[in-house]
């Protein structure tokens, strides 16, 4: 019987909503629906361990069959079973098993929860427009309410970020052994004279990753990410002010306020649709489409990057930093060298707020 937490339900949760309402609405920033801006569903692709699976809404508007002809079942079976599954994902749990969905789950030839990927994108699906009748295949990335806050960006020892410290050496020879939290490790070097460098990615995929966006990304991103544990902030938008004043790339002012929200923006949606910290990145979208959402009310909505703008809110106002584990990713205290400058690393880890 296949058991999993709420997030590796949770796209299953989309494959049966999509199948049974045969349309996923669009929505604004605030994830509120817009009813008058519907995709009619066609086809719903999903990734298996035997490869893709090609679920296909009948001509008839009942039917859910495979495309290769085979009948899955009734349109209002795969309803019912989701509300099933939607009282499962509330309740919560590292372990959910559903014995009411195996028969389903079995003529849709899912024997197991987490799909293999190679990037960020979830599932295709196959849309035709109202209008025009015009067909096209669209990547999504699954997020969910339901549960936990998805992660945008994970903790890894590629995302480590090293300051270089400066100062008298018994003021960093005592903050060195001094095992304050990180924050307040910070205040307290302002006060003995100790300075930190703009810092810098150690991972030089990662670094390249960043200037693939632009060139002076490495150093904004690390500004940022100094401000937020110094106390200026969790949410993404919060720590603005911070990065405006730091103003790492010189633009001055009055135009850092505009500059600077503009670059993160743009980091925040190439992260969102393909770029990955470990990984060579040539500038491509893996989720070519945007993210279906399932929201606190478990219903599917649809964020699409044509539509820019609010896209690009809608990252920018529910994503803020978030503290990884210190000593799996070896971070948050001054490292003093004999024979090395010394230098404190931060690890950067970024989650949806909703």
């Amino acid at each position: 019987m296949l058991q999993g937490n709420v997030g590796e339900w949770s796209e299953v949760f989309v494959v049966l909503r999509l199948l049974a309402d045969g349309h996923v609405t669009l929505c604004d920033s605030n994830l509120e629906p817009l009813p008058d801006k519907r995709m009619k569903i066609v086809e719903v692709h999903r990734t298996s361990s035997d490869g893709i699976l090609k679920f296909v809404i009948d001509t008839d508007g009942e039917i859910v069959r495979f495309s290769d002809g085979d009948i899955i079942g009734k349109r209002d079976e795969l309803e019912e079973l989701s509300k099933v599954l939607l009282m499962a994902l509330r309740a919560g749990g590292k372990s959910i098993q559903l014995p009411q969905l195996e028969s389903l789950l079995a003529r849709m030839r899912t024997y197991q929860l987490a799909a293999p990927s190679s990037g960020k994108s979830d599932l295709k699906v196959l849309v035709e427009d109202g209008v025009t009748g015009r067909r096209s295949t669209m990547s999504f990335s699954v997020k969910s309410q339901i549960g936990g806050a998805a992660t945008l960006l994970n903790a890894s020892s590629a995302t480590t970020f090293r300051y270089e410290a400066t100062g008298p050496q018994i003021a960093l020879n005592f903050l060195a052994g001094s095992g304050m939290k990180t924050s307040q490790m910070i205040a307290e070097s302002q006060k003995l004279g100790v300075a930190f460098s703009t810092g810098r990615p150690i991972n030089e995929t990662f670094r390249t990753n960043l200037q693939m966006i632009d060139t002076g990304m490495p150093s904004v991103l690390a500004s940022m990410l100094f401000g937020h544990f110094s106390g200026e902030g969790a949410m993404i938008s919060d720590v603005m002010g911070y990065l405006e004043v730091e103003d790492p790339l010189d633009v001055g002012t009055p135009l850092a306020d505009v500059f600077y929200e503009h670059k993160i923006k743009d980091f925040l949606v190439d992260v969102a649709l393909g770029m990955t910290p470990s990984k060579r990145w040539d500038g491509r979208f893996v989720t070519s489409a945007g993210f279906l959402i399932v929201t606190r009310v478990g219903q599917v909505v649809c964020l699409l990057f044509e539509d820019r703008d609010v896209f690009r809110e809608y990252l920018y106002t529910n994503t803020k930093f978030e503290r990884g584990s210190q000593s799996r990713h070896k971070y948050g205290s001054l490292v003093n060298p004999l024979d090395a400058p010394s230098y404190l690393d931060l690890n950067l880890q970024i989650r949806f707020t909703k």
